[in-house]
């Protein structure tokens, strides 16, 4: 179950980032295509696989410096140095 709450929350964030870094929605729509086009993805996350949790963390600690560096504000610098110290961590 954690690694496939891990994979749909990597998802969101996927789409997130796309959608902040490129503005356009049909860019976005990048996380639908990893989910439905890619079968390791879905395997990896029905088997339970640490990966996923490990590629959520280091995915959320890029995106949370990116919007730390475009906005400069302290909890986003605070949020991506936790979770890069989670993702190694784990």
């Amino acid at each position: 179950l954690p690694s496939a709450l891990g994979s749909a929350i990597f998802l969101v964030l996927i789409f997130l980032f796309a959608h902040r870094l490129f503005k356009q929605i049909g860019i976005a729509l990048l996380a639908v295509v990893i989910a439905f086009c890619n079968f390791q993805f879905v395997s990896y996350s029905i088997v339970a696989e640490i990966d996923l949790i490990y590629g959520l963390l280091c995915s959320a600690s890029l995106f949370a410096l990116f919007l730390a560096l475009q906005e400069r504000r302290f909890y986003w610098f605070l949020l991506a140095y936790l979770a890069f110290a989670l993702a190694f961590m784990t």
